[in-house]
């Protein structure tokens, strides 16, 4: 419909096929930003879980080429991300650490802290108390970027001496009683969707934990730190935007190094517009980088 000038603004395009033939036109104006949602690995950090201990979680993400493998998973249509917040929110902290690919670096942090029993691949880590570095990876069914993330991350694991086994699920007869209590899981490879604004108490605090009483709360990880309930109380309370942002990004660094979540990537999201839609110049061009695209859509134009 936009080749044939039938429309001339498509607010989704999704398709690969389509999306390349758009990209050809140039007639057409593509627009590419990160989506205000993200994927991660979700570990289970409750004592006698194989990833309860940061230093296991930490190694796991030394073992895997975590830009590299974005890119292949998603085939170049993922931005790699490194906290909660999505790139393309204002809360966005460019300054999280990135990932580091060394195994040479994770064994040493694992042997480093007592971890034992590995010295080819095929072998499996085990910590000082018995626990092995083995665990299935669960991933719903029907997410070809998401399973194929899981596949790359468990075949790159295993040259460190960690065992992923990925589990393709159900997610309504399978994956919600998991992530429901007593929450049976090792590993989660989701999502969540529409971060318009990262007020992430219900997947980071305390309070938040599911339990007997609160089977079924978005703190499937059983992570709790006072610290981090500090930061996000203090984020809801304040007004001001820059002091709300610099708390955002304290709290951005602190998940990331503790590592709850191994946080991996945000869809690329596209729209397709005509060259003949424009603005009338009262409140600048249409930026074509953002999700907030529309602000000024109240002042767009269709040149004859």
């Amino acid at each position: 419909a936009l080749q044939s000038n039938n429309i001339d603004w498509q607010t989704e395009v999704t398709s690969s096929d389509a999306l390349a033939a758009l990209k050809a036109d140039k007639n057409i104006v593509m627009s590419e930003f990160p989506d205000l949602g993200y994927y991660f690995f979700a570990f289970n950090v409750r004592p006698g879980h194989a990833f309860s201990d940061v230093v296991a979680r930490q190694a796991l993400e030394l073992c895997v080429d975590h830009d590299a493998t974005v890119t292949a998973a998603t085939e170049s249509n993922g931005a790699p991300v490194y906290g909660e917040v999505p790139p393309g929110s204002f809360f966005y902290n460019q300054d999280t650490p990135k990932y580091t690919y060394d195994v040479a670096a994770a064994n040493k942090l694992l042997t480093d802290n007592g971890y034992t029993g590995f010295s080819k691949p095929g072998d499996v880590y085990t910590s000082k108390d018995g626990t092995k570095l083995s665990a299935d990876l669960y991933v719903r069914q029907g997410r070809p970027q998401r399973v194929k993330f899981a596949q790359l991350a468990s075949d790159q694991a295993a040259q460190c001496g960690i065992k992923l086994t990925v589990k393709e699920s159900d997610f309504s007869t399978v994956l919600l009683p998991l992530l429901s209590y007593p929450n049976k899981f090792d590993i989660y490879l989701g999502g969540w969707a529409n971060m318009t604004d990262p007020e992430d108490t219900s997947l980071f605090s305390c309070a938040n934990v599911t339990t007997k009483a609160n089977p079924s709360d978005n703190n499937f990880t059983g992570y709790c730190d006072p610290a981090v309930d500090k930061l996000l109380a203090s984020s809801k309370g304040e007004l001001d935007r820059a002091k709300r942002k610099a708390i955002l990004a304290e709290l951005q660094v602190k998940l990331h190094n503790d590592g709850p979540y191994y946080f991996l990537w945000a869809d690329l999201g596209h729209r397709a517009y005509s060259v003949k839609v424009d603005t009338n110049g009262l409140l600048g061009p249409i930026d074509h980088t953002s999700f907030y695209d529309t602000w000024n859509s109240d002042t767009w134009i269709v040149k004859s």
